[in-house]
């Protein structure tokens, strides 16, 4: 296997909007970074544009687990050095810290831990210990001390919720629309550091495959990534490739960066958290079918094999996951 990063370039406080199953709408809650769907969304809606017959082939490698992508994660960038943020193992949710000093409200506000605080093994004492890790986003961000010199209140990202209202070119028919709001995401930056959104790919593809999926990731730049770009979120102004690997070769658990939807019952010896994706409408009284999938961060013993969901008409959502491998300080599942 071929382990990859792809750093998503963007312009400055650049606006995102990745839907998420509301009451309301889409448009009105948005996850803070793109699930695993949605980067595989947008690399098939440009595959399709390109070659229907290498989507096909690209489609059969996933079901074969010839290829795997997490979800784009954030990154921030000063002078130059990059540091990537991981979604914190589930498992820190669920276990009291051993410290009767450390207020589990604390660890439990956690979001992301970067791939040094996660490679050291480091529990969450060792996250509040000054000497060797900071806080950042009001501590929902840790990072090793020495990955860099960050103030304290820096915010890699912010979030906004804006009332809107419908028009209608319609007589009549604005009397039955009603305000609705939008959530939108803004990646941080300024002198000091620069924010991005990054995905992990890990891959067994024959060369031509590769050199294709290469090409549909590019067109990101093209097309964007996540909601409401006609109005200018998602905008990407460039891919960037580099080698990737873990530190990590004889691990004790392994946490599942993507969404995973099982294709077996062993998920059920692991600690995760459910959540429900699709339903999107179609139509004016047709939706998208829903499908439940274990978010981000689960953990479990070994890798658990994935499958992609049919939720309608040449609509698939894809459950193959990218696995991560970890040690978790004090924690046996």
């Amino acid at each position: 296997m071929k382990n990859y990063i792809y750093y998503l370039k963007t312009n400055t406080n650049a606006r995102f909007h990745f839907g998420e199953v509301a009451r309301e709408s889409s448009l009105s809650s948005s996850s803070t970074y793109a699930y695993s769907d949605t980067v595989w969304g947008a690399i098939l809606h440009n595959a399709f544009l390109l070659s229907k017959e290498k989507t096909i082939q690209l489609v059969e490698s996933i079901h074969k687990n010839q290829i795997s992508i997490s979800s784009a994660f954030f990154y921030i960038e000063q002078k130059e050095k990059k540091v990537i943020f991981l979604p914190k193992p589930i498992t820190y949710n669920s276990t009291l810290p051993k410290s009767q000093d450390l207020d589990p409200k604390k660890v439990k506000n956690v979001e992301m831990i970067s791939k040094g605080v996660w490679e050291a093994g480091y529990g969450a004492e060792d996250w509040f210990d000054e000497k060797k890790c900071q806080q950042l986003q009001g501590g929902k961000f840790i990072c090793l001390k020495e990955e860099g010199e960050f103030d304290s209140n820096l915010k890699v990202y912010s979030k906004s919720v804006i009332p809107k209202n419908p028009i209608s070119y319609t007589e009549n028919e604005d009397n039955d629309q009603k305000i609705y709001y939008q959530t939108d995401v803004f990646l941080n930056d300024n002198e000091l550091f620069s924010s991005g959104y990054y995905f992990l790919v890990e891959d067994s593809l024959d060369r031509d495959i590769s050199a294709f999926l290469e090409k549909c990731i590019e067109s990101i730049v093209t097309f964007g990534l996540g909601g409401d770009k006609s109005t200018g979120a998602g905008q990407i102004l460039e891919t960037k490739k580099e080698d990737f690997e873990w530190s990590l070769k004889n691990p004790q658990f392994f946490s599942n960066l993507s969404l995973l939807i099982p294709q077996d019952n062993d998920y059920r010896e692991g600690y995760y958290k459910m959540m429900l994706r699709g339903g999107q409408r179609t139509g004016e009284k047709s939706n998208f079918s829903y499908v439940h999938c274990i978010a981000d961060g689960g953990v479990f013993e070994k890798k658990i094999n994935g499958k992609l969901v049919e939720i309608g008409t040449e609509k698939l959502k894809n459950g193959a996951p990218y696995f991560a491998p970890v040690n978790l300080k004090n924690h046996d599942l």
